[in-house]
């Protein structure tokens, strides 16, 4: 009788994810399945113990106060809190910074944020951790904006004076609200996503995507619309983007990143990445199957740390997070220095590498 080789059954549908309708627990890649983790396994049936598996309204609204509580928890350790927030503001900093202007930029701030390959939501907490901070990072962003516009009011208006100051260096009070409209667009896809799962991520005002629009071509053209003939150039004032992308293995993150590989879309931080620490591929990879397989990931795991925002580890509720935030200096070419973000953000356990 012949025999299948499992591999052959993975689908690869040429976009970069892999897929036979199920996803690996470790390092995020897309799989045969493995039976759950017992951490998984207890987060399932916690979340489902107040919600009937029969009733998927009350799983989503379960779901869903589950990962505004994990939010909260972010900042609400003040040590942990306080780095958390640090390192937002170190990275937006970086990101919005000006060279030839010498002055912080508000255009740079990201007006888009895709989250990509975060992983099944309603059965996974780290799945959970990664959608926290998604909206943690829009947050930031939004309250950025908002001290921005106050700090422009004329003078005498209220709210002038110390939201400048704090705008300028990226750090804002956490506990501030902020108007809606000041948020990214935020949007999200995973080709595990089930409907509990794109139903969660509508509630918290997370925008489900198709595979065609999450791709690599479709995410460059929302950036830089094909009505401007597809240049950055003429484009430049209109769309930033922020591709977070945790837990995507290493080809993927290859091919989002070449999609953007111009001095236009990387000098002047039209895109940025959230991802894997791109240092460590070199640490695990030769430097010719790393340039043969990943070129672009090459060239910038080549180039210096722009700065490293630090990072942290947590244990709450029995789970313990660890985040990593980096901005890089690297460039297409040698005179151009555009800053990049490479984050594991929130993982449980260790590190997820996506090699």
């Amino acid at each position: 009788m012949a025999t299948t080789d499992a591999s052959s059954q993975v689908k690869d549908t040429g976009d970069g994810f892999k897929y036979n309708g199920v996803a690996s627990k470790g390092r995020g890649k897309l799989r045969q399945k493995e039976p759950s983790t017992r951490a998984d396994s207890g987060a399932h049936v916690q979340l489902q113990r107040g919600a009937p598996r029969d009733d998927p309204q009350a799983l989503v609204s379960e779901l869903r106060d589950s990962i505004e509580r994990k939010k909260t928890e972010l900042l609400a350790d003040g040590k942990h809190g306080d780095h958390i927030q640090s390192c937002l503001s170190s990275y937006f900093s970086s990101l919005r910074w000006d060279h030839s202007r010498k002055q912080p930029s508000s255009s740079r701030l990201p007006t888009r944020m895709y989250a990509l390959g975060i992983g099944e939501i309603s059965q996974s907490r780290s799945a959970q951790a990664q959608v926290a901070l998604l909206l943690e990072m829009a947050d930031h962003i939004a309250r950025i904006a908002e001290e921005e516009q106050k700090s422009k009011l004329p003078s005498g208006t209220s709210g002038q004076g110390s939201s400048s100051a704090s705008s300028q260096n990226g750090k804002v009070d956490s506990e501030k609200s902020f108007q809606p409209s000041l948020r990214p667009a935020l949007m999200a896809f995973d080709p595990i996503f089930s409907d509990i799962d794109r139903a969660v991520l509508t509630s918290l005002g997370v925008t489900p995507l198709t595979r065609e629009e999450a791709s690599a071509q479709a995410c460059y053209e929302a950036t830089f619309p094909p009505s401007s003939g597809g240049s950055a150039t003429t484009a430049f004032q209109e769309e930033y983007s922020l591709m977070y992308m945790p837990h995507c293995p290493r080809p993927l993150s290859e091919r989002y990143l070449r999609a953007f590989w111009s001095r236009e879309a990387l000098l002047k931080h039209r895109v940025s990445f959230c991802w894997n620490r791109v240092g460590r591929y070199a640490e695990f990879l030769t430097d010719e199957k790393l340039n043969r397989e990943s070129p672009c990931l090459y060239r910038i795991s080549k180039c210096p740390e722009h700065s490293h925002c630090g990072s942290y580890t947590s244990i709450s509720g029995g789970t313990a997070y660890t985040a990593f935030f980096f901005s890089i200096s690297c460039s297409p070419t040698p005179q151009d220095s555009p800053v990049a973000l490479a984050v594991p953000a929130i993982c449980r356990g260790t590190q997820r590498s996506g090699l």
